[in-house]
């Protein structure tokens, strides 16, 4: 089953969607949306927390910042990169839209699974759909999870560059439904998703 996916880090039970950017200007910015119920902040050091990946923003030359506030073309206007991550509460449509208008726009995006359906509305405005369940494996299981594993399965895709495979945890399946959408790491074809809660 494909898996859209990525990044860097083998965070926790999410999967990672990201649209790329258009060419890195002088002084970019990254946005980090965190008025959707968002337990996993920048502003922590936990393990699950997304301080390290700020740190790779800041270290690669990003100005970062946070927002509380719903999203609006002002705020964007002002981005290069915005990551959503992990949200709790949907979007509305106006964020929906706003959002669309920033990557048409040429920004870049990367979404961040936590719990998919608070995101499924935006997910299908960019073609793609995600499982009503997380993925079990059975092949390059970690630690004898099925819900654990790693996928050396990636497309040639500048984002895998010297990346051979990563992990994941307690991820959701993400599908391909609209054009110019492309799957670029995959499960094993073993895998499989609980459809009756029974496994």
């Amino acid at each position: 089953m494909p898996t859209l996916s990525i990044m860097l880090a083998t965070f926790f039970s999410f999967m990672l969607l990201v649209v790329p950017a258009a060419p890195a200007q002088a002084g970019p910015s990254v946005l980090f949306d965190q008025a959707h119920g968002q337990k996993f902040l920048i502003e922590k050091g936990g393990d699950l927390d997304l301080s390290s990946l700020a740190g790779l923003f800041r270290d690669a030359g990003y100005e970062v910042g946070t927002t509380v506030k719903p999203l609006t073309s002002d705020l964007l206007s002002r981005a290069d990169a915005l990551v959503l991550s992990g949200a709790f509460r949907p979007y509305t449509p106006e964020e929906i839209d706003v959002i669309s208008v920033f990557v048409e726009r040429g920004g870049a995006l990367c979404i961040t699974l936590h719990i998919a359906p608070p995101l499924a509305p935006l997910l299908d405005r960019f073609g793609v759909e995600h499982s009503n369940g997380v993925i079990h494996e059975r092949q390059a299981i970690i630690v004898g999870n099925p819900l654990d594993f790693r996928t050396s399965r990636l497309a040639d895709h500048p984002l895998f560059q010297g990346l051979k495979q990563f992990s994941l945890y307690g991820v959701w399946a993400l599908q391909e439904n609209g054009p110019g959408v492309q799957a670029i790491a995959y499960t094993s074809p073993d895998a499989w998703i609980d459809l009756n809660g029974i496994g």
